[in-house]
C-alpha cells in the first residue's frame, strides 16, 4: 500500500529527502518497539538529519513509550541520544550558517486554499485512492470510538494519531507539496489495519491506490505549471484553475509527463544562444538541478546558475561585468522571495520572444504545485 501510493511512488523516482525521512522514521519505531534505544535514537537521528520536520516524531515516540512502559528513562534516553546524533549531522551545516538555515521557510506565501485541498487530499493518494481511504478511515474510526479493537494496541494507536495530527497541522502551516504529508501515509494504514482487521481492505485499498497512480487523475490543466490534458480529459474552472479529469491519466503518470516537459524546457535553455555571450549569470529556481546535469560540456565556467539571489548578489556579479537573466516568470519570483522589487533593475529575460512555446512555459518550477 505504502509503494504505491501516489506522492510516495513519485518521490521515490527523484533525489528528495523525504522517502529516506521517513525510512528512518519507521526504523525509529520499530526499534522502539524492541526497546532498544540506541538503535532507535541513531535512526530517529538520521530521519531529522534527512529532514529537519522528522524532529517531531519525538513526540509519538515518546508518547508510544510512555502508554506502553509508564517509563521516563526510556524517553530521556531517546531525547538525549537522538539529540546528540541530530546534532552531530547538522555540525557541518551549523558550522557554515550558524542557524540561518533554518529561516529559510515561508519564502512565496500561503497557497490558494483550493490548491492546498488538493495537495492534502488527491496529490496524496490520487482520485480513487482518496475516495477509499476516507471510506476505509471513516470505518476505523468508528470501530475504535466503539471499542472493538484489543486495547494492547492503544499504545501504537496512540503513536500513530498523534503523529497524523502532528504532521497534518505541519502541513497546513507549510502546505507548498504533497510530500510533507508523506510521514503519515504508513500511519493512516496503521490505523486502518488494526481497526479493520479484515483480509478484504488491504486488497480494495492497495487496488485503488495502484489504479490512482495511472488511471483517473484530476490534474491542473494550466501549460505554464503542468503536463497538458490528454485527448479523453474532462477540463472544467475552479476559481481562477483550470482542472482536469483525466481517465487515461494518473498521478504517477502526469508526474512523468511533466517530467518530459521538464527536460525539453531544460535542454531549450542550456541550447539558447545567450549563453554564448561572455560572463552571464541565469536565475533559473527549481530547474538549476537539472540545467547543471544538461549543461556539463556545454556551459563554461563564465556561466553562473542561480537558484535565487538577493539584491546584493546581483550587485556584485553586475560589477564583475556579468550579463544578469532570468528565465521568464522568474522576475516577479524572485522579488517575491526576498520581500523587494528589484530583479528587473539588474537583470532581464533570458527568452526574449515571448510567444515562443518554450517562453510559455515559464512557472513550472518555481510555483509549488
Amino acid at each position: 500500500m505504502l509503494a504505491f501510493t501516489p506522492v510516495f511512488f513519485i518521490q521515490s523516482t527523484n533525489a528528495m529527502d523525504y522517502n529516506w525521512s521517513l525510512c528512518f522514521m519507521l526504523a525509529a519505531l520499530f526499534f522502539a518497539g524492541k526497546r532498544n534505544m540506541i538503535l532507535t535514537s541513531i535512526m530517529l537521528g538520521l530521519a531529522i538529519g534527512c529532514r529537519i520536520t522528522a524532529v517531531l516524531f519525538i513526540i509519538p515516540i515518546s508518547i508510544y513509550l510512555l502508554k506502553a512502559d509508564r517509563s521516563w528513562k526510556l524517553v530521556l534516553q531517546l531525547l538525549f541520544l537522538s539529540g546528540v546524533v541530530s546534532a552531530l549531522l547538522y555540525l557541518p551545516l551549523i558550522l557554515k550558517y550558524n542557524l540561518a538555515f533554518l529561516t529559510y521557510v515561508n519564502q512565496f506565501g500561503y497557497p490558494q486554499i483550493l490548491k492546498t485541498i488538493y495537495k492534502a487530499s488527491f496529490g496524496v493518494w490520487g482520485t480513487l485512492g482518496f475516495v477509499v481511504i476516507i471510506i476505509a478511515f471513516s470505518y476505523a474510526l468508528q470501530n475504535i470510538f466503539n471499542g472493538m479493537h484489543s486495547r494492547k494496541y492503544k499504545p501504537i494507536l496512540l503513536c500513530a494519531a498523534s503523529t497524523l495530527i502532528i504532521y497534518t497541522l505541519l502541513f497546513f502551516y507549510e502546505p507548498h507539496k504533497s510530500a510533507y504529508l508523506i510521514p503519515v501515509i504508513p500511519f493512516v494504514f496503521l490505523i486502518i489495519l488494526i481497526a479493520l482487521q479484515d483480509k478484504v481492505w488491504p486488497v480494495v485499498i492497495t487496488a485503488s491506490l495502484v489504479i490512482s497512480c495511472f488511471l483517473g487523475g484530476i490534474n491542473l490543466a494550466d501549460s505554464h505549471r503542468s503536463a497538458l490534458p490528454g485527448k479523453y480529459a474532462i477540463v472544467r474552472k475552479a476559481g481562477s484553475q483550470l482542472i482536469a479529469f483525466d481517465p487515461l491519466s494518473g498521478n504517477v503518470t502526469d508526474d512523468h509527463s511533466k517530467s518530459i516537459q521538464r527536460l525539453q524546457y531544460a535542454g531549450s535553455v542550456v541550447e539558447h544562444p545567450i549563453h554564448l555571450k561572455g560572463k552571464t549569470a541565469l536565475i533559473c529556481s527549481y530547474c538549476i538541478n537539472m540545467l547543471s546535469i544538461l549543461g556539463i560540456g556545454q556551459l563554461s565556467d563564465k556561466q553562473t546558475l542561480l537558484h535565487y539571489a538577493d539584491e546584493q548578489e546581483l550587485i556584485k556579479l553586475k560589477n564583475a561585468n556579468s550579463e544578469i537573466y532570468y528565465i521568464p516568470g522568474q522576475d516577479s519570483l524572485n522579488d517575491v522571495c526576498f520581500k523587494n522589487v528589484f530583479t528587473r533593475k539588474w537583470a532581464k529575460a533570458y527568452f526574449r520572444n515571448k510567444s515562443t512555446p518554450i517562453a510559455q512555459f515559464l512557472l513550472f518550477f518555481s510555483i509549488k504545485d
